[in-house]
């Protein structure tokens, strides 16, 4: 039991940073899934054709359909692609 005079602390502050840090865990944990899975590049080639339309590379596109799970995700990615071909 949280006590009265926290409350108002508690209201403000802890439960928005406790709900950001749920949905932070469960993205975090849909992409860490989808990458266990290999499913990186069937997501890109889903997302192909707006990647095709703004002119990217496929390692972008792996990485657009990421983001929306994970953001840190997605620059892992991005910086695992640029190691491997050197530029992207």
């Amino acid at each position: 039991m949280i006590p009265s005079d926290l409350m108002p602390f508690w209201l403000t502050l802890g439960r928005p940073l406790t709900r950001l840090l749920f949905a932070m865990c469960i993205g975090l944990l849909i992409a860490n899934i989808v990458e266990a899975l290999r499913w990186t590049q069937p997501l890109a080639r889903l997302s192909a054709p707006l990647v095709r339309l703004a002119r990217l590379r496929e390692a972008a596109g792996a990485s657009f359909s990421m983001a929306f799970f994970s953001p840190a995700a997605a620059n892992a990615l991005l910086q695992t692609a640029y190691d491997d071909l050197g530029a992207l």
